[in-house]
């Protein structure tokens, strides 16, 4: 007995999909958007990396040499200012579709303040309208 799967695990078509009669303009504005905010995102997972890889290398071979320790620190400095930079401009991104601020998530939550600094947007990017990254990424990949 062999059991089938046919459905397909990337479902990208549902309630909240992107139309099909966009524009090509509309489309182009999409796709623009969705290449700029991959590029500040990768920066701040850069930014985030250099941090930790500054951080990781002071507390370890600081004592080392002190021409080491001036070079990790400046690592360290240049990614807490590139991922703190990066991220909360994508925080303060405005959605392409209904124009809605991405980094207001609704609510107030004391402890999310800093946490939205350090965690990047993973499935919906905009909570007013719904549009998820995977729309935009099929978006972008078709053409």
């Amino acid at each position: 007995m062999t059991f089938r799967i046919t459905s397909s695990l990337r479902k990208s078509a549902g309630v909240t999909a992107l139309p099909a009669h966009l524009t090509p303009e509309e489309r182009d504005r999409y796709v623009r958007w969705w290449r700029g905010f991959r590029l500040l995102e990768n920066i701040a997972w850069i930014g985030w990396a250099g941090l930790a890889l500054g951080y990781l290398a002071l507390s370890f071979l600081a004592f080392a040499d002190p021409r080491w320790r001036l070079l990790f620190s400046v690592v360290l400095g240049c990614g807490l200012l590139l991922g703190f930079g990066a991220t909360v401009w994508i925080w303060v991104l405005y959605c392409p579709r209904c124009g809605a601020m991405l980094g207001n998530r609704g609510g107030y939550r004391p402890l999310t303040g800093p946490l939205m600094l350090v965690t990047p947007l993973w499935f919906r990017l905009c909570t007013k309208c719904g549009l998820k990254r995977r729309q935009l990424s099929d978006l972008a990949s078709y053409g």
